[in-house]
């Protein structure tokens, strides 16, 4: 017998249903397979077709149709049978519209997944393969003739979505923030008329997702997409500013040693994993989109030592040690008599006077300056008591070696 399904034809009907009102009524001796069988021959020769169906097709056929009938017949319904057959439409109904978007959800959700296990088995095979930095050098002796300018901003934690008091943050406030901490610069380069300047990424650039549970509530994008996104995002702002500033020096570095880019199992501890840290992947990237745009240099490690007109500036997270002994840390794991260390992680801005030290030329002031979080504030800063206004930094370095000027960039 055929397993095709039986498809019932307007010229079908009657011969189906003479057949077996006959065998209903017992106004045949046909059996139900010489019934099938006879159907079959029929419609073989008057469709052309060859029909090998089970006569089961047909008796189930009759009776749909019967039942049409029967309810065509009737010329009115009871309230009963109208309120039945609506209830049970509209059911169907909605049982198809619920198993569609059901079915749409979950080729979604296996298709995000798969994309995101894909690209993370490239990231992860290839990470190892990427140059990694535990301390970058940076040596500027010769700086502009008013001064040398950094300019500082750290934490985005682009993909997290945040709604606290005075702060409501996702991407797309994210990316305003971020432009307008380049457009700040943009201007304050043109109107100082600066021909070297730095800018320095201090890392937590993302939200992550191995952090902490909780953050799977409050980040809009796995870490795979945050790290391609914001790798994107920071090209397009820095080349940008590259074209405006054709005739100025931009040193840009990044931090790759942070809490939140950190690729880690959930309640993993801290530094598990060496070097294997999703900052690394952004910051590798960058290298390579930047690569050839002759006034950019780009560079990147864990912790940057840059000596700007024998001043020398040290760039941390800020998370390694505690909040007050940064100098100190850095002295004795690196061997680097550090005047000046600028850092991100607490959210807040604050300037610390640290001690005064004689060097050949005089005095020099140490200082360790904390910068504002892009981001702003955030449930968990607020309870640790660090919060301030969505921000960055300016720093400028004199000519004789000292800082000159300590500013907050306003980001709203």
């Amino acid at each position: 017998m055929s397993n095709k399904r039986l498809t019932i034809i307007p010229e079908m009907i009657p011969h189906i249903v003479k057949i077996y009102d006959e065998y209903y009524s017992k106004t045949t001796n046909k059996n139900l397979k010489e019934i099938g069988n006879e159907l079959n021959k029929l419609f073989t020769e008057q469709f052309g077709t060859n029909y090998d169906f089970d006569e089961s097709s047909y008796r189930k056929s009759y009776k749909n149709i019967k039942e049409g009938i029967n309810i065509s017949l009737k010329e009115n319904f009871v309230d009963d049978e109208v309120e039945k057959i609506a209830r049970a439409t509209n059911k169907l109904a909605l049982e198809s519209r619920i198993a569609k978007k059901r079915s749409q959800e979950a080729n979604s959700i296996i298709n995000r997944v798969a994309d995101n296990e894909l690209i993370k088995d490239v990231l992860i095979e290839t990470i190892d393969k990427y140059e990694f930095k535990d301390i970058c050098h940076l040596n500027n002796k010769s700086i502009n003739k008013d001064g040398t300018p950094i300019y500082f901003y750290s934490d985005v934690h682009y993909g997290s979505l945040i709604d606290v008091v005075n702060n409501k943050y996702d991407e797309k406030i994210a990316i305003e923030r971020l432009s307008n901490f380049f457009t700040f610069v943009l201007n304050d380069v043109k109107k100082n008329k600066y021909k070297k300047i730095f800018i320095v990424d201090g890392a937590d650039m993302i939200e992550g997702s191995c952090l902490r549970i909780s953050q799977l509530v409050n980040i809009s994008q796995l870490i795979i997409e945050q790290s391609l996104n914001y790798a994107n995002i920071i090209e397009n702002l820095i080349v940008k500013l590259s074209k405006s500033l054709k005739d100025c020096e931009i040193n840009f570095s990044m931090i790759t040693d942070s809490n939140h880019t950190q690729i880690r199992h959930f309640s993993g501890k801290p530094n598990e994993f060496n070097n294997e840290d999703f900052a690394l992947v952004i910051a590798n990237l960058l290298k390579e989109k930047l690569k050839g745009i002759k006034n950019i240099k780009f560079d990147f490690g864990d912790v940057i030592f840059n000596n700007i007109s024998n001043y020398n500036v040290a760039f941390i997270h800020g998370h390694q040690t505690n909040k007050n002994n940064d100098i100190e840390y850095l002295n004795t794991i690196y061997g680097e008599d550090v005047d000046c260390v600028i850092r991100g992680h607490y959210h807040s801005f604050d300037v610390q006077s640290m001690t005064m030290v004689r060097r050949n030329k005089g005095y020099k002031q140490k200082f360790i300056i904390t910068g504002p979080s892009v981001c702003g504030n955030t449930d968990y800063a607020l309870s640790k008591g660090y919060s301030s206004m969505p921000g960055a930094l300016k720093v400028e370095i004199a000519n004789d070696g000292k800082i000159s000027n300590i500013g907050l960039i306003d980001l709203l």
